[in-house]
């Protein structure tokens, strides 16, 4: 009896596989292991790759930001510069008998006071130094008259003025003469100059003094490596006619 539910119990194996070799469910190769090994180091790799790049271009945006704001700051310091001496104070100097309004013409930014506090705030702000900047920057001083807008360009061992006739014009003489010092070509040329007007009915620029600055191949720290950078900014002065003291 105990035999036959011995024999009752156990598993029935299929008519003709009696003798056939069990085969196990999961088969053993050799080298398995290392291969996983190899899979694993090479996805850390990759990861930590994808990481290191990603701080890398991280640290050089942060940089970029703190340039960008900081000659935010430098150009609306830099443009309150007011050259007394030169220019004409009081209400009677500015009023204009035709249109009964008073204007800002001849009212002139000193440029060796404006460059100078323009760099020194910059170089505060971004940790340059004002050496570095002057090599890789061209400031613009703009100053409204009666005969026009006149346009003086800087830039470390060159300076040049040149006169143009409306606001609307300012666009296309400096984008000029910055293509002239900073000469470019490729899909990339035109990221290296302004643009401010729309066409000449949405013009945005008025009648008043305006500093610009431009900032040429200026390196640009990251994680892994440096990358050199161009950026521009400008601000106009805002100012009024009052009776001079």
């Amino acid at each position: 009896m105990k035999g036959k539910m011995g024999q009752e119990n156990r598993p029935r194996v299929p008519v003709g596989q009696e003798n056939r070799p069990r085969v196990p469910l999961i088969a053993k190769t050799d080298g398995g292991g290392m291969g996983a090994v190899l899979m694993s180091v090479a996805l850390m790799l990759l990861f930590m790759l994808v990481l290191v790049t990603s701080v890398d271009y991280g640290l050089y945006s942060m940089n970029c930001r703190v340039l960008g704001r900081g000659m935010d700051f430098a150009a609306s310091a830099a443009v309150q510069e007011i050259d007394r001496a030169r220019s004409r104070e009081g209400i009677s100097a500015g009023y204009d008998e035709e249109t009964g309004l008073f204007s800002v013409n001849d009212i002139y930014i000193d440029a060796d006071s404006a460059n100078r506090v323009f760099f020194t705030v910059l170089s505060q702000n971004t940790g340059f130094s004002e050496e570095e900047l002057r090599k890789h920057m061209l400031t613009v001083i703009v100053t409204p008259s009666h005969t026009g807008m006149e346009c003086r360009f800087y830039r470390e061992g060159y300076s040049e003025t040149v006169l143009v006739e409306r606001p609307e014009m300012l666009e296309a003489a400096i984008n000029q003469r910055v293509r002239t010092l900073y000469p470019q070509t490729g899909p990339d040329a035109d990221k290296r100059i302004i643009f401010v007007n729309g066409n000449i009915k949405t013009n945005q620029f008025k009648e008043r003094p305006y500093f610009f600055a431009f900032v040429r191949g200026l390196e640009i720290n990251g994680l892994l490596r440096n990358r050199k950078v161009y950026f521009a900014c400008f601000a106009g002065a805002k100012i009024d006619r009052r009776e001079s003291s």
